[in-house]
């Protein structure tokens, strides 16, 4: 297993991560693990390539010489490839704020979500996210009443 590190000091740093939640597995789409293959391929091909000059630290995202990304580098790299894409615009650690709030809508379970997250409990992930499911209460009757008398809504 591989040494779980962060960026800290406001990205200028390598150091542990933050808390002993942020140390978890994650289940990723075979889509994405099949991408995260072909791009460690190709970044074990360029270290080989450059031997002399990178400095690997094991990264999965490095600077050509195998450093971290600079933060400010990493959002304009970012706001290209949206602007490419011409998805809407938004920073970087939104993503994860994007992840959650999907999963959610789609049904999936808040207590996976808090595990995916790395929250330390349930709360923090329904107080921050109780916003996006304005009609669990709803939801919850219709699936119970289904369940309960065999009809749907």
């Amino acid at each position: 297993m591989r040494k779980a590190i962060s960026l800290v000091s406001a990205g200028h740093e390598i150091g542990p991560l933050k808390t002993n939640h942020s140390y978890r597995n994650i289940s990723l789409f075979d889509y994405v693990m099949n991408e995260l293959k072909e791009h460690k391929h190709k970044q074990m091909k360029f270290k080989m390539q450059n031997r002399v000059t990178y400095k690997d630290q094991d990264l999965v995202t490095a600077s050509s010489t195998g450093s971290f990304i600079l933060p400010r580098n990493l959002d304009r790299n970012w706001f290209n490839l949206l602007n490419e894409s011409m998805l809407k615009k938004i920073r970087f650690h939104d993503l994860r704020h994007t992840h959650a709030t999907l999963m959610l809508k789609q049904g999936v379970h808040p207590k996976v979500v808090q595990e995916r997250l790395g929250h330390s409990s349930i709360t923090v992930t329904l107080d921050l996210y109780s916003h996006v499911l304005p009609n669990i209460q709803k939801a919850a009757a219709e699936q119970f009443g289904t369940q309960l008398f065999g009809i749907r809504p």
